[in-house]
């Protein structure tokens, strides 16, 4: 499933807000970054979830299962998006086959979201974004650990769990402001973008 604000298992749950999330199974150029910062999306998109509110939370695409509250809803939605914590994540309705075959046969993709941490102090790393079905399996995980954002893919290289490395992006969570980040994976370069393309990290 996709899960956001938590594991599967219930017990990596992250505290803060996300929204406008957007999955493309290609590597987007900078181009393609820089008006996804100034408020555009990316073109063939094959997931886009705004979460504008706590009940929109279908998937503009029409490709990918609905998400779903696992637990109770938050009462409201912030500025920032929708509240995720421990009593309040997300969970895709249904496995999102489609869109792991997609990203699997590519072997590329493209995540943007919006995230505003509540917390300077989560560890775990604590779960915003996960594809996985267990703590020990999963395709892609974006997370916090202290100030860092920690991504986990899977790859021949990284394993299962993709976390032989991990990425950590430093100094990412050093307030609790929101920030724009878009993740672009061409199939052996991951560009790491925050808030704008002039701040960006490259790991190959």
């Amino acid at each position: 499933p996709l899960l956001l604000g938590n594991e599967e298992s219930g017990d990596r749950s992250w505290q803060g807000a996300v929204s406008n999330l957007q999955i493309a199974d290609y590597a987007i150029s900078e181009k393609e970054v820089d008006r996804v910062f100034k408020g555009g999306i990316a073109d063939s998109l094959i997931a886009f979830y705004p979460l504008t509110s706590v009940t929109s939370l279908a998937d503009q695409t029409q490709q990918q299962p609905d998400l779903s509250w696992h637990s109770t809803r938050p009462a409201a939605t912030l500025e920032t998006g929708v509240r995720l914590n421990s009593k309040h994540w997300l969970r895709s309705r249904a496995p999102v086959t489609n869109l792991s075959r997609r990203l699997a046969d590519t072997s590329q993709f493209t995540l943007g979201l919006i995230v505003t941490t509540a917390s300077l102090d989560q560890t775990g790393p604590a779960r915003i974004v996960t594809l996985s079905a267990s703590l020990f399996q999963r395709n892609l995980t974006v997370g916090q650990d202290g100030s860092d954002l920690i991504i986990r893919l899977r790859t021949p290289a990284t394993g299962n769990n993709g976390a032989k490395p991990e990425l950590a992006v430093p100094n990412i969570f050093t307030d609790t402001q929101p920030h724009h980040l878009v993740i672009v994976y061409d199939g052996s370069t991951l560009n790491v973008y925050i808030d704008s393309v002039d701040r960006s990290e490259e790991h190959t």
